[in-house]
């Protein structure tokens, strides 16, 4: 099984689900599916429908693997020249939109997915301990790429257990 990829997944599709992963640039992805270059990739449940991947993609394995969300960074020297008021207002600001996008992208998602379930798309939902080895071998998969990355850092492992504390909070 080749699978589009990138190196965020690549070492799940290789290490966990044994497949080939093939880094394809998002453009070109249409045309690798139409060519049989990949025959499948790991993408978000948002847009698929949009790119036309689905005309080629006819299963969708559940549960979802992995989750994303966008980040605002700001220059700390710059933040902190900011009053408590101004960060107050940037922070309550920022709680509430990512409250809010939260919700559309969930109701978008949902609407998107069904569209692809009329279209003719199979869901494969892994159950009980197929779930649980799927989820956990794309947790440990990503794990392991960011130990890796930040072993090449000059703070090495300093923040790794604090990052893996927040990324598991509720």
């Amino acid at each position: 099984m080749r699978l589009r990829s990138n190196p965020v997944y690549d070492a799940f599709f290789r290490d966990v689900l044994g497949a080939q992963p093939i880094s394809i640039p998002t453009p070109d992805v249409y045309a690798a599916l139409e060519r049989g270059v990949a025959n499948a990739t790991g993408w978000t449940q948002l847009g698929m429908d949009n790119l036309k991947w689905n005309r080629f993609l006819k299963y969708r394995i559940d549960p979802a693997f992995f989750s994303t969300d966008m980040g605002v960074i700001v220059n700390l020297d710059r933040w902190n020249k900011l009053s408590e008021p101004a960060k107050k207002i940037l922070q309550d600001a920022a709680i509430e939109h990512e409250r809010e996008s939260a919700e559309k992208f969930a109701a978008l998602s949902s609407k998107q997915l069904a569209a692809l379930d009329a279209g003719g798309m199979q869901i494969i939902s892994l159950q009980g301990p197929a779930a649980e080895r799927f989820s956990a071998g794309a947790r440990e998969a990503t794990w392991n790429r960011m130990r890796t990355q930040m072993e090449k850092q000059p703070m090495g492992m300093q923040y790794y257990d604090t990052l893996i504390e927040k990324f598991n909070r509720p």
